[in-house]
């Protein structure tokens, strides 16, 4: 089982699809449909609130800053930096940014 990146979750919360069924009046019966709703332009500057206070919580040990979304073993599944770019053909592309420590 792949793990699904935040990233991902990003992309497909920006570019969703959904199977619908929709009337048709040439065929006079229901027809298999696809929905997409689709990013259309970004602002320069997106925040989305995850619940954390950064690298390190400046109240001391509080279990909801960044470390409560880390894992030791591995990648870090809430990147602290993202770019997302909307594409010629209006896909959308996240790429999540390792910020290395001195």
């Amino acid at each position: 089982n792949k793990a699904i990146r935040f990233g991902e979750i990003l992309r497909f919360s920006l570019c969703k699809e959904a199977p619908l069924r929709a009337w048709c009046d040439e065929t006079r019966s229901y027809e298999a449909v696809v929905q997409r709703k689709i990013a259309m332009s970004l602002p320069s500057l997106l925040s989305l609130c995850c619940c954390c206070a950064g690298r390190e919580s400046r109240a001391g040990n509080n279990a909801h800053d960044l470390r409560f979304w880390q894992r030791e073993d591995s990648r870090n599944w809430l990147p602290e930096f993202i770019t997302i770019r909307i594409e010629k053909d209006r896909s959308v592309t996240v790429k999540e940014l390792v910020v290395k420590e001195d």
